[in-house]
């Protein structure tokens, strides 16, 4: 009985701590833009398996340098294709973050939410705040 109880009480927390905020990662990886380094992870928002989405990126090895942003729309809710090519739209999300940051005409600033746009899979993503 003691048994059953505590695997019931540790399964619930593990469902609690692990869907139930924003800051849950799953895709990691990192892209090179003009011999600079961004790493990036997928951001979920939300309890639900389809919930609203973003990317947390920085600079390899800059500090204070981490950036987040929310995706509008949410790609669960545009394109079929999203479950099975996530790792490619999150690349291609920290390739046009990146390439921003790298043009000379942006003084290796990040884009304020709202102001980057990039399309995948025949849509226009809008970077904006989370």
């Amino acid at each position: 009985m003691y048994f059953k109880f505590s695997l019931t009480l540790l399964l619930c927390l593990f469902y609690l701590c692990g869907t139930a905020s924003a800051g849950n990662e799953t895709i990691k990886d990192k892209v090179e833009i003009k011999g600079v380094t961004f790493e990036y992870n997928e951001v979920k928002y939300g309890s639900s398996g389809t919930g609203q989405r973003g990317i947390k990126i920085w600079r390899k090895g800059v500090a204070k340098d981490v950036n987040s942003y929310k995706f509008s729309p949410n790609p669960h809710d545009n394109s079929k294709k999203y479950p099975k090519l996530a790792k490619e739209f999150y690349k291609a999300a920290a390739t046009a973050i990146g390439n921003f940051v790298t043009d000379k005409a942006n003084n290796n600033k990040y884009p304020a939410p709202g102001k980057l746009k990039f399309r995948w899979e025949s849509v226009e993503y809008t970077c904006a705040a989370p």
